[in-house]
């Protein structure tokens, strides 16, 4: 069950002098009277939304309507974006301080307070559930705003009571999803990493939802959390070139071991050709790691993969000069590198190869 305030039972069934003033305040919002409308500009956190509007019509209900340069499902979700019409309006309750309460909400949610946010909603479901129980309109979607609010603020154990007692929501995801985020920006990367291992089925056949995540751990840095999103789903759409993207950004900041847990699970689905690729790039992480021997065994099957393709090839060649560079650096015999040098055309011998990750 949800739990609320813990505030005495007054504060649900008398409204405070300030909520009081605030209804009589509100006379956009007498019958009758014209919508009211609220622009403020403002971003979501990984959503890229620049503006939002509110919109009170005359039985209090909030709507939001947005425009952004790039607006995530996950946003237009969340917040109920959909207007709400006067057909919608019957179906939620008709006390006024719970109507009061959930539009204050929605107000501090445009100003990004989220922790205002969550103190009106939470008035709103209390009281909700005080005057009609536990079953009353528009309860699933307060408690998913009110999830979403307490993610955005990374108040796991709120969002997990929540979620519990919304066991099968179909949005359960999109609520997750904003935690995960959050973890990522604020650098919690074991607790982002024990998210998703919780809720590791709400992600399952949601491509865009694990490809948003996939981004955010770039963007941040969560290496170790994009490493346990690869480990645990072996198959969403853009897999292969965010793996991709992970390896090149781990080499150029030079994070060998992140590197090399890359590179072995991207060989776990490749085969030929790319597969070379990948043996050749773990035998070049295995030299700056100063691990010879793996380098030395990496870049081995890398050329006999190669070698196939001709001994005129470039990744013939550029597999052999590592070889022989590999092979130099564990023995120190300088035979055993001219040996191999000498294999390779005369006007590339003794030149490197630019990486091709």
């Amino acid at each position: 069950m949800v739990t609320g305030l813990t505030s005495p039972l007054s504060d649900y069934t008398e409204a405070t002098s300030a909520d009081h003033e605030r209804l009589q305040a509100a006379e956009p919002y007498e019958e009758g009277a014209e919508e009211f409308r609220c622009n403020s500009s403002f971003v979501f956190p990984n959503s890229g939304v620049t503006s939002a509007t509110i919109q009170l019509n005359d039985t209090h209900e909030s709507s939001v309507s947005i425009s952004a340069q790039k607006t995530e499902p996950r946003l237009a979700e969340m917040f109920e974006l959909n207007s709400i019409s006067h057909n919608d309006s019957d179906s939620y309750p008709k006390d006024d301080l719970i109507r009061e309460w959930r539009k204050m909400g929605m107000l501090k949610i445009n100003e990004r307070d989220y922790e205002g946010a969550s103190g009106f909603l939470e008035k709103a479901l209390n009281r909700s559930e005080l005057i009609y129980g536990r079953e009353f309109p528009g309860r699933e979607k307060l408690l998913r705003t009110l999830a979403s609010v307490f993610a955005y603020q990374g108040m796991k154990e709120r969002v997990d009571e929540i979620l519990n007692d919304s066991a099968l929501a179909h949005w359960q995801h999109s609520v997750v999803e904003i935690l995960v985020s959050v973890y990522l920006e604020e650098g919690k990367w074991t607790r982002a990493i024990g998210t998703i291992d919780q809720y590791c089925e709400e992600f399952e056949g949601r491509d865009d939802v694990l490809g948003r995540l996939m981004s955010a751990c770039s963007k941040h840095g969560g290496w170790s959390v994009a490493f346990s999103i690869f480990a645990r789903y072996s198959r969403f759409e853009g897999r292969d070139s965010e793996l991709e993207k992970c390896v090149s950004a781990c080499r150029e900041q030079c994070k060998w071991d992140e590197a090399e847990g890359f590179l072995l699970e991207k060989a776990k689905t490749v085969h030929g050709n790319e597969l070379s690729e990948v043996l050749h790039a773990l035998a070049e992480v295995y030299l700056e790691k100063n691990d010879l021997n793996s380098a030395q065994a990496q870049c081995q099957k890398a050329f006999e993969i190669r070698r196939k393709l001709g001994n005129k090839h470039p990744l013939f060649h550029e597999s052999l000069y590592l070889l022989a560079k590999i092979t130099y650096a564990v023995t120190g015999n300088s035979v055993d590198f001219d040996y191999y040098r000498s294999l390779l055309p005369a006007k590339i011998q003794g030149m490197g190869f630019t990486n091709l990750h």
